[in-house]
């Protein structure tokens, strides 16, 4: 359940929708072409996102009924992509790094299985990357814009700016008219909120959203997600034009048949680095994210 939720170009159709112009006026037929080249930009850099290699923490924390927090946990990992695979490789938990004997056993393993696929018949690789681009595109994020331009309606809401970047701030609201396609991507029909474009580049530098209705599993026997959930998530330029998550933190209200949790998970991504596999094609020089 929790990769439903955590699990956008075609025909668009808007609502009325004015956005202000440089000099003040109103104009009313910039958002779609604005968010065209958006999503566009954003569904490329989910793309280009596993060309490398970065290190992400994971916190995990549960919750009071007023938010306090009464248990949490961390996990740090390395990613590393190749084109048919991903990996995760465990360096600490809860602040505490595994020693080197450890690390290097993780390295062994993930080089073997990278020989092992390079070793696969043309036939199985093919299998592979199929079913890797499947899994790629079935989380929250990848479903979301890849439906954006046709799940939501959209306003001008102002201007704001973040961290010196002077911003759009567009809201967004479901579309009636909108037929999901599959349950993972039912959450399109239950949420709206805001998303910051950067004026300068028309990229994506943070987005929110709000549930406003429960999502059920099998009409509610298995449990449900409830209504208040929230997500947010915030993006970096890390160079030569490629906007990368940094921060991205879910908080929710899981009902199952077991247990009924109240949780905050927490993802930090930073040190973003070329996978040399990948440098013969693309060399690009990249900042750490602190």
């Amino acid at each position: 359940m929790d990769k439903l939720l955590l699990s956008i170009l075609g025909v668009f159709t808007f609502g009325v929708i004015n956005l202000i112009g440089d000099e003040g006026g109103i104009i009313s037929d910039k958002i779609p072409s604005l968010l065209q080249t958006v999503i566009s930009k954003q569904l490329d850099n989910n793309k280009l996102w596993y060309r490398y290699i970065c290190e992400e923490r994971e916190i995990i924390d549960e919750l009071t009924n007023s938010g306090k927090v009464i248990n949490s946990e961390s996990k740090t990992y390395t990613w590393i992509h190749t084109n048919l695979q991903s990996f995760s490789k465990l360096i600490a938990i809860n602040g505490a790094r595994y020693d080197n004997s450890f690390l290097e056993a993780q390295d062994k393993k993930i080089n073997q299985l990278i020989t092992n696929v390079a070793a696969m018949s043309q036939q199985k690789k093919n299998k592979l990357s199929h079913e890797t681009q499947l899994e790629r595109e079935r989380g929250v994020l990848p479903t979301l814009f890849k439906n954006f331009l046709m799940a939501f309606l959209f306003s001008h809401q102002g201007e704001q700016e973040i961290n010196g970047i002077k911003t759009l701030v567009i809201g967004f609201s479901p579309h009636d008219n909108f037929e999901i396609s599959s349950r993972d991507s039912l959450f399109l029909t239950k949420i709206q909120g805001q998303l910051w474009v950067t004026k300068k580049n028309n990229q994506i530098i943070r987005f929110t959203a709000i549930l406003n209705d429960d999502i059920q599993y099998l009409a509610g026997i298995l449990g449900s997600i409830k209504k208040g959930a929230t997500i947010t998530f915030e993006q970096a330029d890390i160079g030569n034009g490629l906007w990368f998550p940094t921060f991205k933190t879910l908080t929710y209200r899981k009902d199952t048949i077991f247990k009924n949790s109240y949780l905050r998970r927490t993802n930090l991504f930073r040190n973003y680095r070329l996978n040399p596999l990948f440098k013969k094609q693309s060399l690009v020089q990249v900042e750490n994210l602190q």
